[in-house]
């Protein structure tokens, strides 16, 4: 048994309301990890690019983008960030007070998404 999708053409208005929010959800996630990947690759925390895949943090940078909705703050972020990289790495070199600055970006980025809310 085939499922079928929600009709674009009519049909169903709350399905249609509810596929088209799914599209700009996943366009939304998009950019936020493209916003996200260019701070973390400039950043460069471990000194691995350009020697090492342009993927190398795709996976942090993937888990940072989920991870932050809508935060109001760079501190957010930054702890975001810290919490990321001290879990795939080590504690040591990234503590909240050394993320601050790529959050910084981060936050810039987000901010010309329009997906962080300023307080």
């Amino acid at each position: 048994m085939k499922i079928k999708p929600p009709s674009i053409q009519g049909g169903d208005i709350f399905a249609n309301k509810i596929f088209a929010g799914s599209i700009r959800s996943e366009a939304v996630l998009g950019n936020k990890f493209l916003a996200v990947k260019s701070a973390i690759d400039n950043w460069n925390p471990l000194g691995l690019l350009p020697d090492a895949p342009d993927d190398e943090f795709d996976s942090e940078s993937r888990e940072i983008s989920e991870k932050i909705d809508n935060y109001k703050n760079v501190s957010d972020i930054a702890e975001v960030v810290s919490d990321v990289f001290s879990r795939q790495f080590y504690k040591e070199g990234f503590e909240l007070e050394n993320c601050m600055d790529v959050a910084k970006v981060i936050y810039d980025g987000l901010r010309n998404l329009d997906v962080v809310n300023d307080v």
